[in-house]
């Protein structure tokens, strides 16, 4: 039986003996008021001594009931507890509380990689690949949790933390932050503070939001988390046109009606969690939808980074410019397209040689049709040109020639939280045997498995 019962219980029985206690002490105060009043109710002596013995038994029981009573509320006060914790104050902030106002979710990503070259079984590895670049193997690419309190209004503070761990956290994680197996893809504070002296303004912002911390890149249509991408594997835009991560603080708002949204931002560099100078790289970009369902996002970095190749150790200026458009032509077909130049001012050095003035520039398009609920094929197609051995490098190879890469596959939903993906892929290198050194092409096929968790 619980506290509450008990007391319960002590309730309803206190009033049982008050009640008697009550009946009791009135038909004894009566029959003294009629005993000693001289009137007579009965003739004879036999009478009245009968009374008087009733009015002794009453007498009696009335102690008896004092005594029972004295002992019940004895006994009451043995059954309360020796400290009652106070109510809560209203609003008060434990550990629940907090945690009802933290979102929380993840994903589990499987991936399988083929590649077609003679010999693939001697080299483990796909070349000019980041996240596919495991051959003939089954891998847990990604295994991320994030954690999410998110800003709505002005005036509200917040954060978000992505924890990655597997195959791909080699590739992020490669800029020092975390470990082998372990990345922290994000993890920034954020605060949106309100300009009221301009809110009867049609042109100039309401609010401005800040981001303080590690953060993905504004650059770029694809993005390091699996579930938001259409393809598999990641792109050689993203690989090497433009940065992946940054470290650092971006401020943001919008601008005409918030018809353009803008940002700003300083941080250390491409994919650096310790700036590896004294320099600072300066972000900026603007984003609008001129027509319904046609956005646009442009973005600028600017700032002295290391160069582009595995053996550089020399710094330079680095400048890259990526636009991006994404079209979402009919309920069912989407498509997006990339354009990224990129140029590093300064020498760079590979093969103990030295480079000056490297340039870069690519072109992506990606289309994806949702054919049923559950079933969409996708395609993608990407140039990408290196002049100066800056960017398409894998620590063995560097050239100065193109990559011509073509990407199919479709993916299906088992479930709202399952989904399926596979596709097959082609790179070209045009004049330069870029693959294992014999190869002008690289042919692969790729699976995916991706659980979404909440």
């Amino acid at each position: 039986m619980t506290f509450a019962k008990h007391r319960a219980s002590n309730v309803i029985n206190e009033e049982v003996p008050m009640r008697i206690f009550s009946h009791r002490f009135w038909m004894v105060l009566l029959t003294g008021i009629a005993l000693t009043s001289g009137h007579t109710y009965a003739d004879d002596s036999g009478s009245v001594t009968a009374l008087q013995n009733e009015l002794k038994s009453l007498r009696s029981d009335l102690a008896d009931l004092k005594g029972q009573l004295h002992s019940f509320q004895k006994s009451s006060a043995a059954l309360a507890p020796a400290y009652v914790a106070p109510a809560s104050p209203e609003g008060g902030q434990g550990l629940l509380k907090v945690a009802e106002d933290i979102n929380m979710g993840g994903y589990v990503a499987v991936q399988w990689n083929q590649n077609f070259n003679d010999g693939f079984k001697k080299n483990p590895s796909n070349t000019l690949r980041g996240y596919d670049n495991r051959k003939d193997s089954l891998t847990v690419n990604q295994a991320l949790l994030w954690f999410e309190k998110p800003v709505l209004d002005p005036g509200q503070a917040g954060f978000r933390m992505d924890l990655l761990m597997g195959e791909d956290a080699r590739t992020l994680g490669s800029d020092g932050y975390t470990g082998d197996a372990f990345d922290l893809m994000q993890a920034y504070v954020e605060y949106k503070a309100c300009l009221g002296f301009w809110d009867s303004s049609e042109i100039l912002p309401h609010w401005i939001d800040f981001k303080a911390g590690r953060f993905t890149t504004l650059a770029g249509i694809e993005v390091p988390q699996a579930p938001n991408n259409w393809e598999v594997s990641r792109g050689l835009l993203y690989l090497y046109a433009v940065p992946t991560t940054h470290t650092g603080i971006r401020a943001n708002f919008k601008l005409w009606k918030d018809f353009f949204d803008v940002y700003f931002g300083i941080n250390n560099g491409w994919d650096q969690a310790v700036d590896a100078n004294a320099e600072k790289t300066l972000e900026f970009g603007l984003g609008y939808e001129p027509v319904k369902n046609v956005k646009f996002l442009h973005s600028v970095y600017l700032g002295q980074e290391t160069g582009g190749g595995a053996t550089n150790d020399l710094a330079s200026n680095r400048f890259v410019t990526s636009n991006v458009v994404t079209w979402s032509a009919t309920e069912k077909l989407s498509l997006a397209g990339e354009l990224d130049y990129g140029t590093s001012r300064g020498a760079i050095k590979f093969d103990e040689a030295e480079y000056r003035d490297g340039n870069w520039f690519g072109l992506g398009a990606h289309a994806k049709y949702q054919w049923t609920e559950r079933f969409a094929p996708f395609y993608r197609t990407e140039w990408v040109t290196d002049q100066g051995k800056t960017r398409l490098t894998d620590g063995t190879t560097g050239f100065t020639d193109n990559i011509w890469a073509n990407t199919f596959g479709a993916e299906y939903k088992l479930t709202e939280n399952l989904i399926t993906r596979g596709e097959y892929r082609m790179d070209k290198s045009v004049g330069n045997e870029a693959y294992d050194g014999k190869f002008s092409q690289q042919q692969t096929l790729e699976g995916q498995v991706i659980y979404l968790i909440g």
